[in-house]
């Protein structure tokens, strides 16, 4: 015979002994009594990975709910940018305001002298 043959046999022998020593695990592990508890076990970590997956799961709803109303209530806020130019159109308005009070102190001052003169005329 030749080697090559005996090597497919040799190998096809190991792969239906694997395969029977695979089965005969499976079966033998579902009667085993060791199993059932770390089944057990892991079913109850199961169920507790559940209950703290639900509960996340609702506070994650209230979160984007909480969210959602904290993004509509910032739309209506100012950007940075507005606020520059509220800043700069604040400045102006102030240095009109200035313009404005310098131009009436000056008018005024011409009134008082005017309303002296008329005063001292009529005397």
């Amino acid at each position: 015979m030749n080697v090559d043959l005996w090597f497919k046999w040799l190998n096809a022998v190991v792969l239906v002994g694997s395969v029977a020593t695979n089965v005969f695990l499976f079966f033998s592990s579902k009667r085993d009594t060791r199993f059932a508890r770390v089944n057990a076990c892991l079913q109850t970590l199961t169920d507790k990975q559940l209950s703290e997956a639900s509960s996340r799961k609702a506070h994650d709803g209230e979160l984007d709910k909480r969210i959602s109303v904290m993004e509509e209530k910032v739309k209506g806020l100012p950007t940075h940018d507005d606020l520059e130019q509220i800043r700069g159109e604040l400045a102006t308005i102030g240095a009109n305001v200035a313009t404005v009070s310098e131009r009436s102190r000056v008018t005024m001052d011409s009134m008082r002298r005017i309303e002296n003169h008329l005063l001292e005329r009529n005397r």
